[in-house]
């Protein structure tokens, strides 16, 4: 596809759209980072007005914590683009862990009467993460197999990966969802097999469908089967990924990362402290994940949990008390029944 893209360039070195589909075929399927970064820009100046183009440079902005551009270029297009600018702002006023912003953001856009699927997925999934249950599944037309993970429903999260695989039975990215699905829920004979696969279809490389997470999970697996001799290149894997975040001057989840892949290889402390600054930074450690057991049961990861815990509470109450009091949304979304009596209740505690 790539080759394609490059061949399609030399024709018309001035169509935007290679550019950018270019730019996400080598950030999401290569782990090509800082050449895709180039990519997108080249294809926001060939096409100043392309909203793609506009979307994935913000987002690319905030990765890279360059915050004073994204706001300047998210004003810009609020004229323009009302639906893309109360999105590209949710990502932005999320940043920090700032939960609660991004569900605030997604019902802003709601209220200018315009649907975005991507918004409402991650949406759900905010929901999750502050632990709102029912409002995440509610606001889901289709609960994905990472919501039903994060809502510690790991027969449910298999149940839906199964499904998807059933109906798209050549779809890669099924398969690797259901591979992390099974490793998440602690199904490690069944998982085995399809992380292997993704693993050598990865090419050795932590990129496209095969993440860090994917990478944590198979060190744990062969680690249960006695494999130790099999782990390096696994953690060798997330670190050349990290090493290619950095270079290309993304900071989101990369402490993290760089964290559990240190944690994974026996450096406890660096690892932990690693981790914990992940967290302060706004990144949201899965809280029931059968292949991080180890890292659970560490007492020195109990003030990290507690850390998050604390977090998600604060930005529940905080996103509680603007729409169980006077709710500005009430066009367009309601609390579930019961929420807000249970927030009342909580809060009186």
């Amino acid at each position: 596809a790539l080759t394609q893209f490059e061949q399609a360039i030399q024709i018309n070195p001035n169509y935007s759209i290679v550019y950018n589909w270019m730019g996400g075929l080598l950030h999401g399927d290569l782990g090509r980072y800082k050449e895709a970064f180039i990519a997108a820009e080249t294809a926001l100046r060939l096409d100043p007005l392309s909203m793609p183009a506009n979307f994935n440079n913000i987002m690319s902005l905030i990765n890279r914590n360059r915050l004073d551009e994204a706001d300047r270029k998210i004003e810009k297009l609020a004229a323009i683009y009302p639906s893309l600018s109360g999105v590209a702002r949710s990502y932005r006023t999320s940043v920090g862990g700032k939960w609660a912003n991004f569900i605030l953001g997604v019902l802003d856009v709601a209220c200018m009467s315009i649907e975005c699927p991507l918004a409402l997925n991650d949406g759900a999934w905010h929901f999750a993460v502050i632990g709102l249950e029912k409002e995440a599944l509610a606001i889901s037309k289709s609960p994905q197999v990472v919501l039903l993970r994060t809502l510690g429903k790991p027969e449910d999260a298999i149940a839906n990966a199964q499904a998807r695989l059933a109906e798209e039975p050549e779809s890669l990215f099924a398969r690797s969802e259901l591979g992390l699905a099974l490793a998440s829920a602690g199904d490690y004979v069944r998982a085995r097999p399809i992380l292997e696969q993704m693993w050598q279809r990865s090419g050795g490389r932590v990129a496209g469908l095969f993440q860090f997470d994917h990478a944590a999970a198979l060190i744990d697996l062969r680690r249960a089967d006695g494999e130790e001799a099999n782990v390096g290149e696994l953690i060798a894997a997330i670190q050349d990924d990290v090493r290619r975040n950095r270079e290309a001057g993304i900071i989101s989840s990369v402490d993290y990362e760089e964290g559990l892949a240190a944690y994974l290889a026996g450096e406890r402390e660096r690892g932990l402290a690693l981790i914990a600054k992940g967290l302060e930074d706004g990144y949201f450690i899965p809280p029931k994940e059968a292949y991080l057991q180890v890292l659970y049961d560490d007492p020195g990861f109990a003030p990290i949990r507690a850390s998050q815990e604390a977090r998600q509470r604060r930005e529940r109450d905080r996103f509680l008390d603007i729409v169980c009091t006077d709710n500005p949304y009430a066009t367009v979304w309601q609390p579930e029944e019961g929420t807000c009596e249970q927030f009342a209740a909580t809060i009186g505690n």
